[in-house]
């Protein structure tokens, strides 16, 4: 991507990218009026070069359909965009333009991942909270539907890291071993890593 050096972590949404770099920096490109509000608030319409983002000390990002969440290194995290089905867990509100905190619980967050319209996070002593639609089961609780706020997943064990898709989940716990859920389990096996 012309302009963009020192990437430390990159994600994909649907028609758009997002980065972040080694001096804390995170960076948005591509077109989609999924990001509702986003590129009004920034004054640009599907910028094609990266646009810089208004947070700072970002470590890790991801990016679902419609929504970005990023983690900065004090295991904070802020999301844009939907929240129509509850994928930056605060209750289901109105799209936003602005970084909002997104309310994974009280301890250190060190790992994020977002699926098509879910979210994800793996605190500092591997408990996963998730967050978001779960019409495939893809949140691993029982309700269907929303999942407006964060709630804490039942793991027999601690994750390290967590990868959605679009309708599935996957976990790797700190023994390395790998646990799925949501929509078909064939479909688990041809996720990928981010």
């Amino acid at each position: 991507m012309p302009g963009l050096t020192d990437v430390v972590d990159v994600d994909a949404g649907e028609f758009f990218g997002v980065a972040a770099k080694g001096d804390g920096t995170a960076w948005i490109w591509g077109g989609t009026s999924n990001i509702v509000g986003l590129y009004s608030v920034i004054g640009v319409t599907s910028p094609k070069s990266p646009v810089q983002l208004s947070v700072s000390d970002i470590v890790q990002v991801s990016a679902g359909r419609g929504h970005v969440l990023a983690l900065n290194s004090a295991g904070q995290v802020r999301g844009w965009g939907s929240d129509v089905d509850g994928e930056l867990g605060n209750g289901g509100l109105p799209p936003t333009g602005y970084p909002v905190h997104c309310p994974f619980g009280t301890e250190a967050i060190t790992s994020i991942s977002t699926g098509t319209r879910h979210s994800m996070a793996v605190t500092a002593s591997g408990r996963v909270w998730v967050t978001g639609s779960n019409a495939n089961r893809q949140l691993g609780v029982e309700n269907a539907g929303k999942v407006l706020t964060p709630v804490l997943l039942a793991l027999p064990t601690a994750v390290s890291e967590v990868c959605g898709d679009d309708n599935a989940s996957i976990a790797v716990t700190t023994s390395g071993a790998i646990w799925g859920w949501g929509e078909a389990p064939p479909r688990l096996g041809i996720l990928r890593r981010r």
